[in-house]
């Protein structure tokens, strides 16, 4: 019977913005457009808007300091509400709208999992990142010179600004962050192109301060095989080992799935483990335990039975990574459905993968094709063909130029014989 393990590790929390666990307001990546009534922040968010969205699924957020309504008097859903109902919906096949009342349900986004990045107007007294849109006014500058406004990332001036408000913009931007990024840069709010660079520029810089761990996925029970497939040698030492090492040349810091009862293994000695404590899911229960051992950090993840991949493979798919998405990964070149098992998780896809995995669902694959992924072409036909029985293994084998005995260790060709590195 499947089963959560609390006890096998404590859970970090990803506090980027502080606005809620997962560590962001809307979408993991999103920004702010903040200004006094009337400076323009919706008219240069607008205009971004329709330069990126043939490219890119936007969210839009805004906040209103003032009473607002989404209901018509009158209508089946201003009625529901009327008689006590704290949410209402509609929707029909062009699309759907929800309104909650008195309350904004708890560490959910408004847009699910379903945008590439959010833009936002308004919140200027949040750690949200923020573009300043200033007019002749340059209101909100006490504010950013005293520090109640702050994260700020860019300065968008409108024409006519007056040379002083000019020159207290260019001292703020000039202020070096204390974190060590880039200090603000200063555009035209007319300069849509200037503006596009500064929002996708900060994106690319947060998926960049990302860790990416490498995960090998070996905790299954290989009953198909008849023996542990982690400890075949089609390379010259355990599968576990050879990936482990092809992922130490991408990732910061490279671990092993297992279940806890495996620790103490062979194949498993010296290599950093993550025992599952999603116990019997299968794939996606490991993958999920990695998402809660580091909720903040991307995680490239490979089974244990692809003997064919090679280290290009592996870079190929980190270099051509869209932090934006939830997932990358490669198209099989047997049936073009996603491959789940030598793919990138983004931090983001852990709660889409709670979520698939509340609804009884547990297949990693059908959760890529309905999630928002990257997904590349195949690479070398067959380099991806997983090898889960005594047949294929030593069809691999024999392909890759050596046969394995009951112990694990390859026999090449001409009979010598070779052990695991280390071994």
């Amino acid at each position: 019977m499947p089963e959560y393990r609390e006890d096998i590790m404590s859970e970090t929390r990803a506090g980027d913005h502080g606005a809620t666990d997962r560590g962001y307001r809307f979408a993991p990546y999103e920004v702010a457009f903040c200004g006094s009534s009337g400076s323009g922040k919706t008219t240069l968010a607008t205009k971004l808007i329709e330069e990126l969205a043939d490219t890119y699924r936007i969210g839009f957020a805004k906040h209103d300091a003032h009473s607002f309504t989404m209901d018509r008097e009158g209508k089946d859903t201003w009625r529901a509400s009327r008689s006590g109902a704290v949410a209402v919906s509609i929707g029909n096949a062009e699309g759907s709208a929800a309104l909650f009342h008195g309350f904004t349900p708890e560490g959910r986004s408004p847009f699910g999992y379903d945008v590439d990045f959010a833009l936002v107007e308004g919140y200027s007294r949040s750690d949200l990142a923020k573009i300043m849109v200033v007019d002749s006014r340059g209101e909100l500058l006490d504010e950013a010179e005293n520090g109640t406004v702050s994260n700020i990332v860019g300065w968008a001036l409108r024409k006519g600004v007056p040379p002083g408000v000019a020159r207290r913009v260019e001292l703020l931007a000039g202020r070096q962050p204390a974190d060590g990024l880039p200090a603000a840069e200063v555009l035209d709010a007319d300069d849509v192109q200037g503006a596009k660079e500064l929002v996708l520029g900060h994106f690319k810089r947060r998926a960049a301060s990302l860790s990416l761990h490498g995960l090998v996925l070996g905790g299954g029970k290989s009953s198909r095989m008849g023996g542990d497939k982690a400890s075949i040698a089609y390379h010259g030492a355990p599968q576990s080992r050879w990936v482990a090492g092809l992922l130490e040349l991408v990732c910061d810091r490279v671990y092993v799935s297992t279940r806890s009862e495996q620790a103490g293994e062979p194949a498993f000695a010296g290599l950093r483990q993550i025992h599952d404590r999603f116990v019997d899911f299968g794939p996606i229960g490991g993958i999920l335990t990695a998402l809660h051992e580091d909720p903040a950090a991307a995680w490239l993840v490979f089974a244990c039975d692809l003997p064919f991949v090679t280290a290009e493979i592996v870079e190929e798919l980190v270099r051509r990574r869209d932090p934006l998405k939830l997932a990358t990964c490669f198209d099989s070149d047997e049936d073009g459905l996603p491959e789940p098992l030598c793919a990138i998780y983004e931090p983001a896809i852990r709660g889409r993968l709670l979520e698939f995995l509340a609804g009884g669902r547990s297949c990693p694959r059908k959760a890529l094709i309905e999630s928002r992924c990257a997904r590349l072409a195949p690479p070398e036909a067959g380099s991806l063909a997983n090898v889960n029985d005594p047949s294929a293994r030593d069809l691999a084998l024999e392909r890759l130029g050596g046969r394995a005995d009951a112990a694990g260790i390859t026999r090449s060709t001409d009979g010598s014989r070779s052990g695991p590195r280390g071994s």
